[in-house]
C-alpha cells in the first residue's frame, strides 16, 4: 500500500483495502501569525465510510498543539519570530488505519506597532487575551506596551492593526457600538477604515463617527466605541 498524492485536497491519501475507504484533509493554507498571539485553527477532514478521525501534527510553531479528537490547532505562540516558516504536517487517521496529510508553512512575526493612549484617561488600546480569534473585543487597559497594544496605522485614512487583525465597528454597528477585531479585508470595507486628524481623533469612515474611551473611563478592561464626535478628550489619542 502506497499513499498518493491528491491535487484536490492539495496531500496525500492512503487507501486501505482498494476504494472501499479514504480520508481526506482539506488543507488550511499557509498561515502567518505574530508572535505571543493565541490562536484557533480548525483542520477540516472526512473518511468516506464516516469512521472517527484522529489527528496529529508535526513541527507546529512552539506554544501550539493540536487535538487529537476535533483537529483543532490552538494555544499561544511563544515560538521567536523567523523569515523561514515552519514545516507543519498534519494528519488524519481513521479507524480502519486509512489516513492522509496536508503540508503548509508557518511564519511567526515579530510583534509591531505602538500604544494608542487616550487623552482623558491615560489608559491605552488593548486587544484582549492578545486573542486574534474574529470578533475578540478591543478594550481599554493601563498601558503595559506589551503586544497586545501594539497598534499600527500604515495608511492614513487605512486600518488599525495589531497582531495582524484589523480594529473593526462589527456590522457597522454605529454609536455605542463596542470595537472588536477581524481578519484585515480591502481598503472597501469602510468598518476599517480610519482617518486620524489634526484633532488626533480616530475617526471612521463608514459613519464619520469618532472612537471614543466612553466617559474617559480609567477602568481597565472599559468599553471602546464609535460616538458622534464632539472634540471631547475621550475621543482624543496619541499613537500611530
Amino acid at each position: 500500500m502506497q499513499p498518493l498524492w491528491s491535487n484536490d485536497i492539495g496531500g496525500c491519501v492512503m487507501h486501505i483495502g482498494g476504494a472501499s475507504d479514504k480520508v481526506t484533509v482539506t488543507n488550511p493554507g499557509n498561515q502567518s501569525t505574530y508572535q505571543n498571539s493565541s490562536l484557533r485553527l480548525p483542520i477540516i477532514g472526512v473518511s468516506s465510510k464516516q469512521h472517527p478521525l484522529t489527528w496529529s501534527a508535526t513541527h507546529l510553531p512552539t506554544g501550539l498543539t493540536i487535538n487529537s479528537a476535533t483537529g483543532i490547532i490552538s494555544g499561544k505562540i511563544t515560538a521567536p519570530p523567523s523569515p523561514n516558516p515552519y514545516k507543519v504536517i498534519v494528519t488524519a487517521t481513521d479507524t480502519t488505519g486509512a489516513f492522509a496529510w496536508v503540508p503548509f508553512n508557518w511564519t511567526v512575526l515579530a510583534d509591531v506597532g505602538t500604544t494608542v493612549t487616550n487623552q482623558a484617561s491615560g489608559t491605552c488600546l488593548n486587544l484582549r487575551g492578545k486573542s486574534i480569534t474574529p470578533g475578540s473585543q478591543v478594550f481599554m487597559w493601563q498601558c503595559t506596551g506589551g503586544p497586545a497594544e501594539g497598534f499600527t496605522h500604515p495608511s492614513n485614512a487605512g486600518p488599525l492593526i495589531v497582531l495582524g487583525q484589523c480594529l473593526n465597528d462589527p456590522g457597522g454597528g454605529g454609536a455605542g457600538t463596542s470595537q472588536v477585531v477581524e481578519p484585515c479585508t480591502s481598503s472597501a470595507n469602510q468598518n476599517q477604515v480610519w482617518l486620524h486628524n489634526a484633532k488626533n481623533e480616530y475617526v471612521l469612515e463608514a459613519n464619520f463617527m469618532c472612537l471614543t474611551d466612553l466617559n474617559g473611563s480609567t477602568a481597565n478592561g472599559a468599553t471602546v466605541a464609535v460616538e458622534p464626535c464632539t472634540g471631547a478628550t475621550d475621543q482624543i489619542w496619541s499613537g500611530p
